[in-house]
């Protein structure tokens, strides 16, 4: 991992943060994010929004359907197997 040293300035900004923090250089492009101390790792920010309620997600998990990676595996192989003209 890198190590920035701030000035007194920018500590004190990103110590008043209660979330996450999106960096920016002086033109305002966003250059990182930062997370501070204490903020629970593993939870998305609290600032995200996510698009599907928490009975969607779930009902999702749940959901058995689709393929196996085996199964999509033997797919391709069997894709690169036949002669380019057949395809």
């Amino acid at each position: 991992m890198v190590r920035i040293q701030l000035d007194t300035a920018a500590c004190s900004q990103l110590r008043g943060a209660s979330g996450m923090v999106e960096l920016c250089d002086g033109a305002g492009r966003v250059i990182g994010h930062f997370v501070p101390e204490g903020v629970k790792h593993g939870l998305p920010p609290t600032e995200l929004v996510v698009p599907l309620s928490v009975a969607e997600i779930e009902r999702r998990r749940q959901a058995r359907h689709g393929r196996t990676l085996d199964e999509i595996l033997d797919g391709l192989n069997d894709e690169r197997a036949r002669p380019a003209d057949s395809r």
